[in-house]
């Protein structure tokens, strides 16, 4: 039999934990809301948050009283869970929400830096390649006007040629 020191250091054990599993399900209802899955990304996200959660729990319940199930336990769990809603909830998710949005810019600040010499050396590359393929082009349209001006003048020589009369000699 527990001593009624034990069931209250319990107790206080079971308010901490119904206390974190409410930051903890602020955190994962910030990260969802950030995200917004479907209905799918939603119900899978859901099932592993509450797996974690209970692994969690019982874990703690093992280390705090010995996973002893009393219904102080239970009740201990809901009024931290209670107390956390109704006095810290929409903070929390506000520290929240604004710290993942600053580790989101923090992390696009850093891609856009550690991607610029990626970027500025692809632009260097597509434009030399440009200029060359385009040399290669225009080359080959030089070529193909050069052919077709050959080819106008020809026909038009030999038009003149095969055009003339013969003369009737006098």
């Amino acid at each position: 039999m527990q001593s009624i020191y034990e069931q209250f250091v319990a107790f206080s054990v079971t308010i901490g934990i119904g206390f974190l599993a409410g930051i903890l399900f602020d955190f994962y209802r910030v990260i969802r809301g950030l995200w917004k899955p479907r209905q799918l990304g939603t119900f899978l996200g859901d099932l592993i948050f509450w797996v974690i959660m209970t692994v969690l729990v019982f874990t703690l319940l093992l280390i705090g009283n010995w996973a002893d199930l009393r219904i102080y336990v239970f009740l201990g769990i809901f009024l931290g869970l209670y107390f956390y809603i109704r006095k810290f909830s929409k903070k929390v998710q506000y520290c929240f929400r604004k710290l993942l949005v600053l580790i989101l810019q923090g992390i696009a600040f850093l891609w856009r830096v550690l991607s610029w010499p990626f970027k500025f050396i692809s632009k260097i590359f597509s434009r030399i390649f440009s200029v060359i393929f385009g040399f290669i082009a225009t080359g080959f349209l030089g070529i193909g006007k050069f052919f077709q001006s050959l080819y106008r003048k020809a026909s038009n020589r030999l038009r003149q040629i095969f055009s003339k009369k013969p003369k009737d000699d006098e």
